[in-house]
């Protein structure tokens, strides 16, 4: 028996689930019985399957196609397809270029099935190296006739996507490295440099300020195996829990995926790069012509965040029910009021396409200069951050030099 995840109307309310049957024939007459009407249905993939190894992969190596080769594939593809050459020799040509093993094996895999009068699409849709989106793409182009035109948007999605990754490392890399940095000087000072002091001030026998015997005490803690050592322990055994409970629990993945978005500057720039994504998507497939159910469903899985999915899975439920989709966005707070505008513009002129393009490209444009100047402001927090806490030391350690003839007796 296999399993099938449904989505439809049942009583002219939204309804999903998982219903078993031998065939997709039979799960649709079964749904049919219950009075669902199907809007969407498809076989639940199982988490491991063993005939479907790979015993020809070598050893050491993966079938997982790097997105800088997908992006090469595609631009190579383009111009071959609109130069007029077929898509059998363009395909060979793109193999012979190739100098990537995965992608080659794949290339050489497309060839035979296409030699065998199956689709182009086959041959993506059977490989884990691309999503729903680039399948749907693939798709659209067999049955336009302009596979070259699909294969240009597929290149300038993935171009989009690579660009927003490397900004967001960009973005992160600096303020990550100079907290590594505090906190690396700030464990220096307080196991190697505090105990010479506390040496020094012990030999006095005099009482130290309090500032002083702080910082004397924290240092003893983190030199202590049962206390700095557990502290240690107790942090990366934090941090693993977070990921598990991140990665298996629902309710603790909202709650999470709700305080990203809410941190200062960062979440809003996590907000603008997975909405001009989604946006992005939606034009995509608006214009291969996907089903607005459809396109949702494919747009909300890169999101990775639920927050934006729940939103997301609100607006096809009053989809079903018969709501406009403007009105829809609308009610979700998450996205932007121009966003919505824009969707509601489309709506009233019938060009869809074009009004996800504008939200796109003005949720891109907000999300790079917001990128851009993300290090320009935190960079003097970050000087005051430093200085408080390299500074806070050296006074805590130096201030009873500055009282020494209250120690002198």
């Amino acid at each position: 028996m296999q399993k099938f995840l449904y989505k439809g109307l049942k009583a002219g309310k939204y309804t999903d689930g998982i219903i078993e049957a031998l065939d997709k024939d039979e799960a649709i007459f079964k749904l049919r019985e219950k009075k669902i009407i199907i809007s969407n249905l498809k076989a639940q993939k199982s988490k491991f399957d063993i005939s479907k190894i790979d015993l020809n992969m070598e050893i050491g190596g993966s079938s997982k196609i790097p997105d800088k080769e997908i992006l090469f594939f595609t631009k190579t593809m383009h111009t071959m397809l609109a130069a007029g050459i077929t898509t059998l020799e363009a395909l060979k040509l793109c193999e012979d270029q190739s100098t990537n093993k995965p992608l080659k094996k794949f290339l050489n895999q497309s060839i035979n099935d296409i030699s065998e009068g199956k689709n182009l699409s086959y041959s993506f849709e059977n490989h884990k190296s691309f999503d729903e989106i680039f399948v749907s793409l693939v798709k659209a182009g067999e049955s336009t006739g302009r596979l070259d035109t699909f294969f240009k948007k597929l290149n300038d999605m993935l171009q989009m996507s690579m660009d927003i990754r490397k900004k967001l490392k960009k973005a992160m890399m600096y303020p990550a490295t100079v907290f590594c940095v505090i906190l690396l000087v700030t464990a220096f000072m307080l196991i190697k440099v505090v105990p010479i002091f506390e040496k020094m001030y012990g030999d006095m026998g005099a009482d130290l300020p309090v500032p002083t015997q702080i910082v004397i005490d924290i240092s003893a803690f983190c030199k202590d195996p049962f206390g700095g050592g557990l502290l240690v322990i107790f942090t990366i055994t934090l941090i693993f829990i977070i990921r598990s409970l991140n990665k298996k629990n629902i309710k603790f993945r909202r709650v999470f995926d709700r305080f990203v978005l809410k941190l200062p500057v960062l979440g809003g720039i996590l907000l603008k790069a997975k909405l001009s994504r989604f946006a992005m998507v939606m034009e995509n497939l608006s214009a291969a012509g996907v089903g607005i159910i459809e396109m949702l469903d494919i747009a909300k899985a890169g999101l990775s965040n639920m927050v934006l999915t729940d939103s997301v899975m609100r607006i096809q439920r009053g989809i079903y029910s018969g709501e406009s989709i403007s009105e829809l966005f609308k009610k979700e707070v998450i996205f932007p009021k121009l966003f919505t505008q824009l969707i509601s513009v489309g709506e009233q002129s019938g060009n869809m396409v074009e009004m996800y393009a504008n939200a796109g490209k003005y949720l891109h444009n907000e999300f790079v200069d917001i990128a851009d100047n993300f290090n320009t402001v935190l960079e003097p927090i970050i000087i005051v951050v430093m200085g408080v806490v390299v500074g806070g030391l050296l006074i805590a350690l130096y201030t009873p030099m500055f009282n020494m003839g209250a120690f002198i007796k």
